[in-house]
């Protein structure tokens, strides 16, 4: 979830897989996957930074996840050889 500024200055969270698009004219818009609109004080800028933030938070922990024990040892040897050699 990423947080962002209603008009009315409220704070809210909102689920970035359920944006189709953003626009500014000149207000930021967000159009959800259902048509509504939400007006935000947010940038669309600074909306595309969070969403990105966002994103690279889940799929680093995707990684993580997917991550067997043989890929730990083997960064951790690797961390081993580089302060040794």
């Amino acid at each position: 979830m990423i947080e962002l500024t209603a008009w009315s200055g409220e704070k809210f969270y909102l689920n970035p897989d359920m944006i189709v698009r953003i626009d500014e004219r000149p207000d930021t818009v967000i159009t959800l996957t259902d048509g509504t609109p939400i007006i935000v004080k947010d940038t669309a800028k600074e909306a595309v930074e969070k969403i990105t933030a966002y994103r690279r938070l889940v799929f680093s922990g995707l990684l993580d996840a997917n991550a067997t024990e043989d890929d730990y040892k083997s960064s951790e040897n690797d961390r081993e050889l580089g302060e040794n050699g």
